[in-house]
């Protein structure tokens, strides 16, 4: 196999690079099927296109995708700081150290955005990790990240699906446009003793 180059990615990359979650995704056995759109999204929520993702591209002829890194900066002004990293090296292309070259570009990435804040919080680089990825979970001790979490992931099928219930006195409406303010006030009040949240400021 061609030896990878690694460029920052740009909105024409969006479909491929969603394909490439994909394929990784079901290696990983996760059970997640993303669009374009929702790609696109999560990067736009929290981060540029331009300078917080990369890419490992396989070499000629292909050029293809197999490799990537994202950022996902969380600034705040109470409790810490945080900055996500998310990735996934193509199934038959991992083994050959891309996950680790993109993880370091990541941290140092992250540790540049951290490293912004106007403030002297606590501040943590945080990665993600499904239960059963050993060269994953390798990876991550190699590079002195330590277990500090482990969620439960409830799934059923959508098949004989329950009776939607409205408590009495409320109604579920769809997300009305004019009330982000007051959705993102009760939002803050609801996570506001969740582990590891800290407020989401308004944009």
């Amino acid at each position: 196999m061609a030896t990878p180059h690694y460029r920052l990615a740009g909105p024409g990359d969006i479909a491929a690079l969603c394909d490439l979650i994909n394929i990784g995704h079901r290696a990983d056995h996760i059970p997640q099927v993303l669009s374009p759109a929702e790609v696109r999204e999560e990067i736009d929520d929290a981060g540029d296109i331009a300078t917080d993702v990369l890419l490992a591209v396989a070499g000629e002829p292909t050029d293809e995708i197999i490799g990537y890194i994202r950022t996902m900066y969380l600034p705040s002004d109470v409790l810490w700081e945080r900055c996500y990293l998310f990735g996934s090296v193509h199934p038959e292309h991992r083994g050959r150290g891309i996950g680790q070259s993109l993880m370091a570009w990541g941290i140092a990435r992250a540790a540049t955005l951290l490293a912004s804040s106007q403030n002297d919080l606590p501040s943590y680089i945080r990665v993600e990790l499904a239960d059963g990825v050993e060269s994953g979970r390798r990876l991550f001790d190699r590079l002195g990240f330590r277990k500090v979490r482990v969620n439960e992931e409830l799934l059923r099928p959508l098949y004989e699906l329950p009776e939607i219930l409205e408590p009495a006195g409320v109604r579920i409406v769809a997300w009305p446009a004019d009330r982000d303010d007051e959705i993102l006030t009760v939002k803050n009040a609801a996570f506001a003793d969740h582990w590891g949240s800290t407020p989401t400021p308004a944009h």
